[in-house]
């Protein structure tokens, strides 16, 4: 987890970031917005551990806000409601 070559994916996926939450905001392409948004927390959460922060402050916040992130989600979107149910 070196990140050797970090300045080339960073330039590469750039508009990664930012274009995540619009998808995550528009209906139709909601899931997809959900999956690079939780890609992008789980890269955050990479880089928190290889620096060592502190755990329940730093390095589980982009879990916490993946949670809401797929909790909101579901809340609103019956495809995945009816794919993953919470009762039977």
């Amino acid at each position: 987890m070196g990140y050797s070559r970090a300045k080339v994916w960073r330039e590469a996926w750039a508009p990664s970031p930012s274009s995540a939450p619009v998808l995550y905001a528009v209906p139709p392409t909601s899931i997809l917005g959900a999956i690079l948004l939780t890609g992008y927390l789980g890269g955050a959460m990479a880089s928190h551990v290889r620096i060592g922060s502190p755990l329940f402050s730093h390095l589980l916040f982009g879990f916490y806000l993946g949670v809401m992130v797929w909790g909101g989600l579901w809340l609103r979107d019956r495809r995945l409601r009816a794919l993953i149910p919470l009762r039977s």
